[in-house]
This record gives C-alpha cells, structure tokens and sequence, in this order.
C-alpha cells in the first residue's frame, strides 16, 4: 500500500493532470472557469464505497472525487466554502484551489534533485506551488504524515476553519484528525452546519463511516486513514 499520508491544499495556478507523477487531487475550485469560477471534479482519484452505491439516486460508488460539486459555481458550498471570507478567491496568478495528498512512492521516483533526494519542486512551480491568499508562498512541503489509527480530513484553512481573522492565513491546508466510528458524527458537527457541501445529503450522525466518507468524498473533501486511502482509489488503480 503506497503511502499517501502526505497532504497538500492551498491555492496554485496551474491545474493538476496525470502528468504530475504521484500528486493526486479529491478536486479543484477553479477561480477562472466561467464568469464566476466554478467546482471540477478530480480526474485522479475515484470514489471507493461499494456499500453506498448513491446517494438520494445519483451514483457514487465509482465516481470521481467531487463529482456532486462538478460544474458549480458556488463557492459557498463544498470543500472551498469561507477560503477567502468572499465568493471568490484572492487577485492573482494563483486562482485554482485544491486539496489531495502526495503518493511518496511515485513521487520520489519522479522528482528527485541532484543529490538523489525527493525535489519538492513540482509543488512550488511545476503546479504553481500552494500559497496563502496573501500570496506568500508558505507551503513549500506536504504536510507531515498523520498515521495513528484516526481519519484525517484534509481542509483548506478560513476564518472559520483555525484561521480566525488572520486573513494571510486562509486558504492554507488544514487537517483534522477523527476517531474510527466518529466520523458521520463529525461531518454533521463540523460541515453540515456551514453548508460547505452540495446535493441532498441522507447522511445523519448515527451514519456508518462509509457513508460519511461518501458525502465528504463527492465535495472534493480529502480523506485518508492511517496514512493510506480510504473509501477512494486512484484512478489507475
């Protein structure tokens, strides 16, 4: 089982595609797209939940990570929801915002620098690297594995997510760590509320994990378990 415990979020220019070896997106809000920007769908990464194979009807099991929120263009909802206290993200080169995580593995063996280590580089230009709305680049590296038998849910941070009014922080990534058997419990505590979601949710907090992982999957949330997939595949899997 490859590592991907390494999380990435925070807002960059150029868009994710196959070709970033081992960089693996639940979504994108991109600022540019239409007049008001609007919500795609990962290209890398598919919904694995073979006990929720929908949701109210629309298929979930199998589909791409953020399919619910592909194409809308409402920032208010889903994974991108409060990033910059304002409908849009900040002025700038850097109009796209994701969250994913990083295959190690893969990753390792595509970028290395000259002393055979693994170059980080491809998060800091390649794709634009990930930077705060203030546009400093603060997020050089993945963010530090959690593995300690928890959820993480990979977040962007806001005014209402740990960043408070420190708007140069907003935007940046964000994890929260959840107990197994918590995590529908969690999702109704902490997202449902803000409305950071899209589509008809049948999702309450005596819900099955799975179930939470499916709504949180289908908006573009990231998730992992011990460092490794959970309720997802990668697309060339």
């Amino acid at each position: 089982m490859p590592d991907l415990s390494l999380q990435i979020g925070g807002l960059h220019s150029l868009p994710f595609s196959s070709s970033y070896e081992g960089i693996l997106n639940f979504g994108t809000w991109d600022n540019g797209a239409g007049e008001s920007g609007e919500y795609q769908k990962s290209t890398l990464i598919k919904i694995n939940t073979p006990g929720v194979t929908n949701i109210n009807g629309v298929a979930v099991h199998e589909e791409a990570s953020g399919v619910f929120i592909d194409g809308i263009a409402d920032i208010s909802k889903g994974f991108a929801f409060d990033i910059n206290s304002s409908s849009t993200l900040p002025a700038g080169e850097n109009q796209l915002a994701s969250l994913g995580v990083v295959n190690f593995e893969t990753f390792a063996l595509e970028y290395r620098d000259i002393n055979g280590n693994p170059s980080w580089d491809s998060l800091t230009s390649s794709i634009g690297g990930f930077y705060n709305t203030s546009g400093n680049n603060q997020q050089l590296f993945p963010g530090n594995p959690i593995i300690d038998g928890d959820y993480t849910v990979i977040m962007h941070s806001s005014p209402v997510r740990g960043a408070g009014e420190l708007s140069d922080k907003w935007g940046m990534r964000i994890t929260y760590q959840v107990a197994v058997g918590n995590l529908a419990a969690w999702v109704m505590e902490e997202i449902y509320p803000y409305e950071a979601y899209s589509g008809e949710w049948t999702l309450t907090s005596g819900g099955s994990d799975e179930l939470a992982a499916a709504h949180l999957l289908v908006n573009g949330y990231g998730l992992t378990l011990d460092g490794n997939a959970s309720f997802w595949i990668p697309t060339n899997s």
